[in-house]
Parts: C-alpha cells; sequence; structure tokens
C-alpha cells in the first residue's frame, strides 16, 4: 500500500519511464538526415515555415507605395498585405541578373537606421 501511494500524485497514477538503452546508428543517420519527417509528410500538404518578426525604416514616400501596390492589386481582385509584397519583392530580387540588382541597390538612397531620438525636456 505505501508503494501504490508513492505512484500516485494528485490522483494520477505514474507510468514507468522508458531509456532507451542503446540508439540504432541507422535509425540516427536518418532522424538527423530528415528521411523520417519525409515520409510522414502527405504529398498535397505544404510544410508551413517559421516565420520571424522583423522592424525596418522608410521614407515616407517608399512607405506609401504599399497602398499604392495594394490598391493595384486589389483591382486585380488580390487582397495582400505589406509582408506579401515585401516577400514578392525580394524574390524578384533573388531572380534578378546582378547589374540590374546592384543598379536598383545603388539608385536606393541609404537612410540612418534605428528609431529617431526624441528629446526630453527638462521642466524645473
Amino acid at each position: 500500500m505505501a508503494k501504490e501511494k508513492q505512484k500516485m500524485t494528485l490522483g494520477v497514477r505514474r507510468r514507468p519511464i522508458e531509456v532507451p538503452t542503446a540508439i540504432d546508428p541507422a535509425k540516427l543517420e536518418a532522424f538527423a538526415s530528415g528521411a523520417d519527417n519525409a515520409e510522414k509528410s502527405k504529398p498535397g500538404k505544404t510544410i508551413e515555415q517559421k516565420v520571424v518578426r522583423d522592424a525596418f525604416t522608410m521614407p515616407v514616400g517608399d512607405h506609401a507605395l504599399f497602398s499604392e501596390i495594394q490598391k493595384r492589386c486589389l483591382g486585380l481582385g488580390m487582397v495582400v498585405t505589406k509582408s506579401e509584397i515585401v516577400r514578392a519583392g525580394l524574390k524578384y530580387f533573388a531572380v534578378l541578373e546582378d547589374t540590374k540588382l546592384q543598379k536598383l541597390i545603388e539608385d536606393i538612397p541609404k537612410l540612418k537606421t534605428g528609431r529617431p531620438i526624441i528629446e526630453k525636456i527638462k521642466t524645473i
């Protein structure tokens, strides 16, 4: 009875933990290469990627282009977000020839990075 009480915690019976004594090298190699995950995924299902939150600074005129592009897409029957516009632009840059990419990047004025400094007014 004492051992039975030791196994009970908050009315829930504990199960013994199975600890593997040795790991099969073939299974370890398959796990490391991702072969197990490839077998489990369904052919018609897309795998979601992790997302990263980021912030950046841009001139007001460039930011206004978001709404212009969104309006153009609305005219085409598509509702798009700013994130989708940025990602589409990145995909476009990825397939662009190096000389054209260099020309586009050189035409963009350099900005001071970071948040603007707000001066605090001291009151006496």
